[in-house]
């Protein structure tokens, strides 16, 4: 069976189809926690968690995945299209200069390279809400949402790390 599949798509076809079809499970699941009266406004970034994860541990994508992927978060979230996207490619632009292998080495440089590239994210989201309705969202909220990211950080790391496992098995097969 493995002969007839991998003749038909590619290793790289079907590892880019299992990322996405994992990446709209995590859309939807960080839309359905934020529609949780805990989480409602200030719902940790699992998307973002989960796009730098990618990009960390698995590795960099074409850029065009990167934005059909947050456009269609864009959609989905019902925010203005490019909201999110332009947000998050400018960080997948940022993390194609870095040095991964050095990241790699140790938790607490994925953990500072993570919580300073979520501040750059959410400052050019700030900025971008400035330009369309001319006033500054509410800071606290933000400044909340960033903490709860942080602090779910490992948890979220500890449960997408199967899915690293899942990928390079599948890579090594194929």
């Amino acid at each position: 069976m493995n002969e007839i599949v991998s003749r038909y798509f590619t290793t790289s076809f079907q590892t880019i189809l299992i990322k996405l079809i994992l990446t709209l499970f995590i859309i939807f699941f960080e839309l359905s926690l934020s529609q949780i009266d805990l989480f409602y406004y200030n719902s940790p970034l699992i998307f973002f968690t989960f796009i730098f994860f990618w990009i960390v541990e698995i590795g960099l994508l074409p850029f065009w995945l990167y934005f059909f992927i947050c456009l269609t978060f864009d959609l989905i979230s019902r925010n203005h299209i490019g909201f999110f996207t332009f947000s998050m490619l400018c960080i997948v632009l940022l993390l194609n200069f870095i040095n991964l292998e050095q990241i790699k080495i140790s938790y607490l440089r994925k953990l500072i390279l993570f919580a300073s590239l979520l501040l750059i994210f959410q400052t050019t989201q700030i900025l971008i809400f400035f330009i369309l309705y001319f006033t500054f969202p509410a800071l606290e909220t933000i400044f909340f949402q960033f903490i709860f990211t942080i602090m779910f950080y490992p948890i979220i790391m500890f449960f997408l790390r199967p899915i690293k496992n899942l990928i390079n098995l599948i890579s090594v097969q194929l």
